[in-house]
């Protein structure tokens, strides 16, 4: 490290002591009107206190933001291994982890962002994970969110298949998965309530899940299939109907 030197001038009469003159080098320069130029070690400048407290801070906010990461990564990782039924299943333990317990995501955002998870392409649970991810920590948390949720099913598939005749032959395996059936139709229908119970109670949407609860028996009933795809773009076309025909008679009544 190169120590910076200040150049001093001193008179006749200080440089004539050895002992005023110790840690003094005199300057290759020599004299000037009977003055002496010397160079003297400075020392180092000092730190301002402000970059301490700035250093600090931001130390403070990249542990902050690490322990964020370490605890997205964790609650999806321990959704992903205990959910089972697939997506449906998951949104009630989405709900109760990052609505009720983090508040990362509020009823309404809740219920918008499972609109759009099943819109979009892919698997409802990723889709969901990524968002959540999104909006917490930016790219980096939906990435980190995405592959904590799908590592779960991707080694225990891969493990089963390494032995899936085997595996299929338990009897104690037909009938645990016989028990998680009936679990998994607890928690969709558990999502379902507590999704049903916080939207908005018009007129319109009481219509549409009426309209959409009775032609799910009917098809049910009289084993008509009818894909879930064609339900959300029907409900979404006439969410923008409504939509455009409230606008249209609030100008009409500003007009009069």
């Amino acid at each position: 490290m190169k120590i910076p030197i200040r150049k001093e001038i001193f008179p006749f009469s200080r440089l004539a002591s050895p002992i005023r003159n110790a840690g003094v080098a005199k300057s290759p320069l020599g004299t000037m009107h009977g003055l002496d130029i010397v160079e003297r070690a400075s020392p180092p400048p000092r730190r301002c206190p402000t970059d301490r407290v700035y250093e600090t801070k931001i130390l403070f906010r990249s542990k902050r933001t690490m322990k964020q990461y370490l605890t997205l990564f964790w609650t999806m990782l321990k959704i992903g291994l205990f959910t089972f039924g697939g997506g449906y299943a998951m949104i009630a333990l989405l709900e109760n982890e990052f609505v009720e317990k983090k508040s990362y995501l509020d009823k309404d955002e809740f219920l918008d962002m499972v609109a759009i998870a099943e819109s979009t392409p892919g698997p409802i649970a990723i889709n969901a994970a990524t968002y959540i991810g999104y909006k917490h920590l930016g790219f980096g948390g939906s990435l980190l969110a995405t592959v904590a949720i799908c590592i779960p099913s991707f080694f225990i598939i891969y493990t089963i298949s390494l032995f899936f005749d085997a595996f299929l032959k338990f009897t104690l395996v037909e009938y645990a998965f016989r028990g998680i059936q009936v679990c998994v139709i607890y928690l969709i229908f558990s999502a379902g309530l507590k999704m049903l119970r916080q939207m908005k109670k018009t007129a319109f949407s009481i219509t549409v899940v009426c309209l959409v609860v009775l032609c799910m028996l009917l098809g049910s009933l009289f084993a008509v299939q009818f894909s879930t795809v064609f339900y959300i773009l029907i409900c979404g076309c006439a969410g923008v109907f409504a939509h455009l025909l409230n606008q249209i008679r609030k100008k009409k009544e500003d007009a009069q």
